[in-house]
C-alpha cells in the first residue's frame, strides 16, 4: 500500500540537503572517488607490511 509519506520524505530530505549545499552530481563524484580509493588503501597496507618484514629480516639477519 502506497503512503504519501513515501513521496514526501524524499522531497524534504532533498530540500534539506540542497540547503546544505549538497548536490547529486558532487555526491556521485565523491562516491566514485571512495570506490576507487578502497583498493588503494588495501595495497598501501600490504606495502606497509612488506616494508616492515624486509626491515625485520634485515635487522634480524645480522
Amino acid at each position: 500500500m502506497f503512503t504519501p509519506q513515501l513521496a514526501v520524505w524524499p522531497i524534504i530530505v532533498g530540500i534539506v540537503l540542497s540547503a546544505l549545499g549538497m548536490i547529486p552530481s558532487a555526491s556521485m563524484q565523491q562516491f566514485g572517488l571512495i570506490v576507487r580509493r578502497i583498493p588503494d588503501l588495501g595495497f598501501e597496507a600490504i606495502y606497509w607490511v612488506v616494508e616492515y618484514l624486509v626491515l625485520g629480516a634485515t635487522v634480524g639477519g645480522r
